[in-house]
């Protein structure tokens, strides 16, 4: 659930990205056959933006609100985590990222 609770996202078995306003009962797909099943998510209202890190440890950013190409691949080519990631956070009203994996890289 998003931090005013006005949506709720979601992913699905079928390798879906799924935002459903609470106000409208409308629901809207953001993402469609992700690669592998969604271990961890976090919304940010600023960007109005959903990342998640699925089980294969990839990092996206979902745009909910843009249709052409609605997500990017998040890569930290200087600092990569080579263990799982265990912990994902999107501080309110920043742009940063902030991931953790099993050894303490961040």
């Amino acid at each position: 659930i998003t931090p005013l609770g006005q949506r709720i996202v979601s992913a699905g078995y079928d390798h879906s990205l799924v935002i459903t306003d609470l106000v409208s009962r409308k629901s809207t797909v953001i993402g469609r056959d992700l690669p592998c099943a969604t271990k961890f998510m976090e919304y940010s209202e600023a960007s109005q933006s959903v990342v998640t890190v699925t089980v294969d440890n990839s990092i996206t950013l979902w745009v909910t609100h843009q249709s052409a190409r609605p997500f990017s691949e998040l890569k930290d080519t200087s600092n990569p985590h080579l263990a799982p990631i265990v912990g994902l956070e999107v501080p309110q009203g920043s742009p940063r990222v902030v991931t953790t994996d099993r050894d303490g890289i961040v």
